[in-house]
This record gives structure tokens, sequence and C-alpha cells, in this order.
């Protein structure tokens, strides 16, 4: 896999300080909005807004992104996504699209990761920054876990604790047979 110098890595040789990770919100206009909210309060975010079409394919598409470390894509049109994955950067596919272009995008880019919910993503992935981000916004299931079981009771957070492992269970098996 090839290294990719990061926009933290180039502020940090410029300042010799320890920026932020800067993330880019992708989106074709529908979704991704409250996501930019939440996530603008923890990492500085640009919102980058890409063209959308219904037909099934789109052609001449050109996508130039603003330099960031880790792109979160709301895009729903599969050559747009796949135009998001050619850009060489880490990816989260907020809108998990079927697996065969999941696969595809994963081919070209083996920096894109997918999750059933973005408040599934565990921070394993062996990307940095996107383990970064699922430190502070994934994994919602093993921080449940790891609280006191009178806490989860009392608090009712039990069933969502159970839901969350049923769903990354599902995701797990239909990712390990797309292998």
């Amino acid at each position: 896999m090839r290294q990719l110098t990061t926009v933290r890595q180039h502020r940090d040789q410029r300042s010799g300080s320890l920026p932020e990770m800067q993330i880019n919100i992708i989106s074709d206009g529908l979704f991704g909005k409250r996501a930019f909210e939440n996530i603008n309060r923890q990492f500085p975010c640009r919102w980058v807004t890409v063209p959308y079409s219904a037909s099934a394919v789109m052609e001449n598409i050109e996508i130039d992104l603003p330099p960031s470390d880790l792109s979160i894509s709301y895009a729903r049109q599969p050559d747009v996504i796949l135009a998001i994955a050619e850009q060489g950067e880490p990816v989260i596919l907020g809108i998990t699209p079927g697996p065969g272009l999941f696969r595809q995008a994963k081919e070209i880019n083996p920096l894109v990761f997918s999750a059933p919910t973005m408040c599934s993503l565990e921070p394993k992935t062996g990307c940095k920054e996107i383990d970064l981000y699922a430190e502070k916004f994934g994994h919602v299931r093993q921080l449940l876990a790891n609280l006191p079981e009178e806490c989860v009771t009392n608090s009712g957070l039990g069933p969502i604790r159970d839901e969350m492992g049923r769903i990354l269970k599902q995701f797990r098996k239909k990712q390990s047979e797309m292998v």
C-alpha cells in the first residue's frame, strides 16, 4: 500500500505543532448535514458538494476534493462514489452501497471503509485517520459493553447495545462472504 502524505503531516512540517485532522464531508445535497454539524465539533470539517443524477451512469465526472486527512461520503450515485475513491485518500462511506459497488471502490482505493451505521465503525481498520475518527464517533456498542451492567439496565440502553451487536454480526457475515 502506498504511503499517503496527509494534510496533518503537511501542517506539522510547516508549524511543528500537532494540529487536528481535517475532514471533508461529501454530499450530493441530500444527506450529511447533521454529520457535518456533529463532526465539526471535534474536527475541522469542510462541506463538499458533488453532482447527483438519478441515472445509473454519469459520464465525465470530475471531482476535485480539497486536501484532507479523511473524507466521509454521503454521495448516492455509483460513479460519483467511485470517483471519490479514486482520490486516494481514506474514505468512509456514510451511505453504504451494495456489496458489488463497495468491492469496486475498495479495489480502487484500499482505504475505503464502510460500516452498517456510522456509530458502529470500530477503530480497528488499520487506517490511522479512520481509527481516530472511530475513537470519537464510532464503536457505540463497545462503549456500551464497557459500562457497568447496572448503568445499562437503569438507563434503558440494553436494547440498543443488543441491537448494535446483532447489526454488527450481520454486517461481519456479509463482509466475510464478499471476500
